[in-house]
């Protein structure tokens, strides 16, 4: 993803400093209970008024039978001292179901 601005694009808590956008395909067969799964590196980025690109690229889209879905993770931390925290609320975390195949 390119030309994303966190500061103008995301709704988000006034206490976050960082966040993460995550996807993942996932296929899951009703019938038999299997499912494969993929997912896009996590990474943490500064809530910003620059430009970001970032890579929100699965491993590999899995194959198989059954329901395919493309979903979106957004979840906000607060940097202290250097270590990154989950806000305890997480209101503002989202997982999206993005697409259904």
């Amino acid at each position: 993803m390119s030309d994303f601005i966190p500061e103008e694009q995301l709704n988000k808590p006034t206490t976050a400093t960082h966040f993460s956008m995550r996807t993942a395909f996932v296929v899951v067969d009703l019938a038999t209970g299997h499912f494969t799964k993929s997912y896009s590196p996590r990474n943490s980025y500064p809530i910003q008024s620059t430009e970001l690109t970032f890579n929100m690229v699965p491993e590999a889209v899995p194959t198989g039978t059954g329901i395919h879905l493309h979903l979106l993770l957004i979840e906000f931390f607060q940097e202290v001292n250097g270590v990154s925290y989950p806000l305890k609320s997480g209101t503002y975390n989202a997982l999206n179901i993005v697409d259904v195949l």
